[in-house]
């Protein structure tokens, strides 16, 4: 019997969900683990939440990380606004950069916030939506990134591949839940 790896459990999530292809390219390889929780619930690649479980930033940290790199971090819901028609997909929900991996808790400071939180709201009808955790290694400390709107209107289509490719930014995790109307 082959031995199981965190890394092919996440594959294998990914794939299952569809994110990988639609959302991570194939190949992603995970080299971090990279741990959600909203309250006492953790995020469990590809469990269910509801809209008022996930109202609030949640709690994050990766393990392990370079104490002396910095990361980012990305949620996004590619099925705004709905799975079958992301016309407005990518969502951007939650842009933290410039995150110490000696200093995790600052994923939740207001100072790293490109874009401030706001929890999933997927329209009645639109079925499960897939809310993705990225989190990217930065090659460069305390990058100065460009600024995003805060609008709700600009947070639709984000290309955060582009984003991503920009600002030198390197896939290291994921992880991801689903979400739908109540």
């Amino acid at each position: 019997m082959p031995l199981t790896t965190y890394d092919m459990n996440i594959q294998h999530a990914l794939k299952e969900a569809g994110i990988i292809p639609d959302v991570i390219d194939e190949g992603f390889q995970s080299d971090i683990i990279l741990s959600v929780k909203y309250g006492n619930e953790d995020v469990a690649i590809g469990n269910h939440f509801t809209t008022g479980q996930t109202a609030e930033a949640p709690q994050v940290q990766f393990i392990p990380a370079e104490e002396d790199a910095e990361y980012s971090l990305f949620l996004v819901d590619p099925d705004a606004p709905t799975r079958s028609d992301p016309k407005y997909g990518p969502w951007r929900h939650w842009v933290a950069v410039n995150i110490p991996g000696s200093q995790q808790g600052q994923v939740n400071a207001a100072s790293s916030q490109l874009t401030n939180y706001i929890g999933p709201a997927p329209p009645p009808g639109s079925g499960d939506h897939r809310y993705i955790f990225l989190l990217y290694k930065q090659t460069n400390k305390s990058h100065p990134f460009q600024s995003l709107s805060q609008s709700v209107q600009d947070r639709r289509s984000f290309d955060f591949k582009q984003y991503a490719a920009n600002n030198k930014l390197e896939l290291v995790a994921a992880n991801f839940f689903y979400c739908k109307a109540p």
